[in-house]
């Protein structure tokens, strides 16, 4: 308060617009205050129960799919060692590297 006679300010509270500001900066305001409207669930044993049954309703299908998938992949498999290197250097391969 002030003692000269000045005039009294008050701070507002809640999601209140400050007074001079765009609705832009309003918003701003209440983000970087933390004053915004949120989903605060309550979680019960029954709905975390049935959540987690759903998850794995939907996810075990999901998971055999992926793993029959999985089982049918064909692996090639080309060596390096044997078809790339010539035919005189196949018995001593450290010969045919080049240090350039």
């Amino acid at each position: 308060m002030d003692l000269h006679g000045g005039s009294l300010s008050t701070v507002s509270t809640g999601a209140q617009a400050i007074p001079g500001h765009s609705t832009q900066d309003d918003v701003f305001y209440q983000f970087t205050q933390q004053n915004l409207p949120a989903c605060k669930p309550v979680l019960t044993a029954a709905i975390v129960i049935a959540t987690l049954l759903l998850m794995g309703f939907i996810f075990i299908p999901v998971e055999l799919v992926a793993l029959r998938a999985s089982n049918s992949v064909f692996e090639i498999m080309d060596r390096y060692d044997i078809d790339c290197v010539p035919e005189e250097f196949r018995s001593n391969k450290v010969t045919y590297i080049k240090d350039d």
